[in-house]
This record gives structure tokens, C-alpha cells and sequence, in this order.
């Protein structure tokens, strides 16, 4: 009896799908568009391949699906069962439009909406609406989100709080980080005003990124020194 993939115990067969699925952070930005060329009357994003409904053979990929570990999941019904779980769970999605974020967690179906745990989200204020619902929508429907990582681009006091917000009404997050793009003072105190509201509306450490935080170090240095030049000088 020839041996074939399936045929393998399913902990070998899980073993093979992280070693494929699990994509380096460059890899992992959600794209696409609700309407193209090639797929007019459904969205196309990547990664967003549904379950197929029977092993019949499946339609023919779209440009982004025809190549790229992803499209072991086209391969039939109990392989897509199986990969979806290891692709959605085990990989950090990154979006930066709120709009394609809202229409992949349509096009990848609750199944798999429910295996999403992390995402790395750069969010704008001056687009804070669609960023709240989007959020909103997370909160509604991801029940699985454990680690989020959120980065601002650009500042407008009232986006800012609707973002914040909605950010705060997601449950089950055991880890939370906050940036921001913007190199101003301005930006800083923004996020971490931000830092300890969420703190305390969601009773979880929230972090500070990468760049909020050497902007933190380097204004505490510059205050350090500061009080050092203006200190007054002992008399001998």
C-alpha cells in the first residue's frame, strides 16, 4: 500500500505544516481588493482561502494564491481543515488599511477568524472610524485575539480617543503594544497617555514599541542631563 501525505499519523502532518506555514513577519501583510480582474464578484486577498465544500478539484487560484506555502490549503477538504488552523493561529498578520482588515476576516470565514491570535495593526486617527469598527468587529468576533501589537501614523486628539476606545473593549488579550511612527514629543505623551488608560480599562500590561520607547529613554536622558547643567555648582 503506497504511503501518501494523508496517510502520515496527523502529529507528523502537523509537524510538516509549521515547518511551511509559519511565515517570516515580511510575509504576512494582508492585501487585496473587494473587486478584480480576476475574482470580480468576491473579495481577493491574500492568505483568505476558504474551506472547500466537497475534494472536488478547485477553482483556479488567483494571482497571489499560485504560488507560496499558502496554497497548501487549496489542496483538499482535510488538509485546508487541518492547515488553516496552524496558518491563522501561529502567524502575526500585519494591515495597515481598515477597510481590507474588515473584508479578509469575511473572506477567511468564522472558522477561521476564530484561530486568529495575533495581528500587528498600523492604524491612522485620521481614519478613526473605520479603525474603531474594525476594532469593534474584532472585539464582537475574534474571540481567540491573545496578543495585538498597534502602531499610530498620524495624530488628531479625537481619533486618537475612538481607536482607544474600541481598543479597550476587546477581552481576552493577554498582550498589548502601542507605537508610534510619528518622532514628536506630541506623539509620545499621546501614546503614553494611552498606555495608562488602556492599562487600566483592560487590566492588562500594555507596552510601550520599539519607538515609543527609545523616545522615552532618549527625552528621560535629555531631562537627566538637563537638571545636571542646571544644578547649582557646590562652593568649596
Amino acid at each position: 500500500m503506497p504511503i501518501t501525505f494523508l496517510s502520515l499519523p496527523l502529529e507528523l502532518r502537523t509537524q510538516i505544516y509549521n515547518y511551511v506555514l509559519l511565515l517570516p513577519d515580511s510575509k504576512t501583510w494582508i492585501s487585496g481588493s473587494p473587486l478584480s480582474p480576476t475574482s470580480p464578484t468576491a473579495p481577493t486577498f491574500t492568505f483568505a482561502i476558504p474551506p472547500p465544500y466537497s475534494d472536488a478539484p478547485m477553482p483556479p487560484s488567483p494571482p497571489e494564491f499560485s504560488k507560496g506555502p499558502a496554497t497548501l490549503l487549496r489542496a483538499c477538504s482535510l488538509i485546508n481543515e487541518e492547515a488553516s488552523e496552524v496558518l491563522y493561529r501561529r502567524n502575526r498578520f500585519k494591515v495597515k488599511v481598515a477597510q481590507v482588515l474588515l473584508e479578509w476576516l469575511e473572506a477567511i470565514g468564522p472558522q477561521n477568524t476564530q484561530h486568529l491570535q495575533a495581528l500587528h495593526i498600523i492604524a491612522s486617527s485620521r481614519s478613526s472610524e473605520s479603525w474603531s469598527k474594525v476594532l469593534r468587529t474584532l472585539g464582537d468576533r475574534v474571540h481567540g485575539l491573545r496578543d495585538i501589537f498597534i502602531s499610530w501614523r498620524h495624530y488628531e486628539q479625537d481619533g486618537e480617543d475612538r481607536i482607544r476606545d474600541a481598543l479597550a473593549k476587546i477581552r481576552g488579550l493577554e498582550k498589548l503594544t502601542i507605537d508610534t511612527s510619528v518622532l514628536e514629543n506630541c506623539s509620545l505623551r499621546m501614546v503614553k497617555r494611552s498606555q495608562a488608560y488602556l492599562e487600566e480599562a483592560m487590566g492588562i500590561p500594555v507596552s510601550l514599541g520599539p519607538i515609543a520607547s527609545e523616545m522615552a529613554t532618549a527625552v528621560t536622558s535629555c531631562c537627566s542631563e538637563l537638571k545636571c547643567t542646571q544644578a547649582p555648582h557646590q562652593g568649596h
